[in-house]
């Protein structure tokens, strides 16, 4: 069984909400479309495939100074009881230094026993009588100040050299997400979480973006800050997007 966590970078609200259906029976816990919407446009989506085929979801919010907010984390129910959310988990807690969740009591353990922290209990959080559970998840820094290489696994040195040869690239010319995930052998979603620890990483260069544009009717996306490509536009509703380019200005 191959398990994969795949970035939607064009993540259509209408199927996601349709999904929730198939996943949950509570009806506090069914958002309406327009919260799917709302959410998805401040989110990172993210489609666990199993074999190829849709399993769930996880939607990841940028808190910044490396935290993610986990805002839901789903698998349908022919998937669950299988070892899935666990393997997925163990991905979500690789992309981030520190995530920060809240979950049912039905839950909780599953998110504790996989290193996750109980920081409080919110009563009422879901509904009347139904608590939140308010969690957290840090990585363990590593001990002292290590000089660049040092006291890393040797995953995380090859990380580290590959976002340099991005950074490289980016100093040379602009590319989209597609051409850098072709240029480097990863998936779009991989070279996503690259290109935002760059621009994280970038002083005393600045990684420049030109933004996305509709290729119907040329609106640009000049106001969004997310560096992934927009699914659709909001003047003509048009989906032919052209995508977002970055270069790192030398200047």
């Amino acid at each position: 069984m191959e398990i994969t966590l795949r970035e939607d970078l064009s993540p259509d609200p209408d199927f996601y909400y349709r999904q929730q259906f198939k996943i949950y029976h509570e009806p506090y816990l069914i958002w309406d479309k327009e919260t799917w919407e709302a959410v998805i446009a401040a989110c990172d989506v993210y489609r666990i495939e199993i074999d190829g085929r849709y399993g769930g979801d996880v939607l990841l919010e940028d808190r910044g100074k490396g935290m993610k907010y986990i805002v839901d984390f789903s698998i349908l129910p022919e998937y669950q009881g299988k070892g899935i959310g666990k393997a997925v988990l163990e991905q979500i807690k690789a992309m981030s230094e520190k995530l920060t969740a809240v979950t049912r009591r039905a839950t909780l353990d599953f998110f504790l026993k996989s290193g996750f922290v109980l920081k409080r209990t919110v009563k009422n959080y879901y509904h009347a009588g139904v608590a939140g559970y308010d969690m957290t998840f840090e990585k363990r820094p590593s001990q002292g100040s290590p000089a660049e290489g040092k006291g890393q696994s040797p995953a995380q040195r090859e990380m580290m050299t590959l976002r340099k040869r991005m950074a490289k690239a980016l100093e040379k010319e602009g590319l989209d997400l597609r051409e850098i995930s072709k240029l480097f052998g990863v998936r779009e979603g991989e070279a996503l979480e690259h290109l935002k620890h760059i621009a994280r990483s970038a002083h005393p260069k600045r990684l420049t973006v030109e933004p996305a544009s509709c290729k119907h009717c040329g609106f640009s996306f000049k106001k969004r800050t997310r560096l992934n490509s927009p699914g659709r536009c909001p003047v003509c509703k048009g989906e032919h997007i052209s995508p977002p380019r970055f270069k790192i200005d030398n200047s």
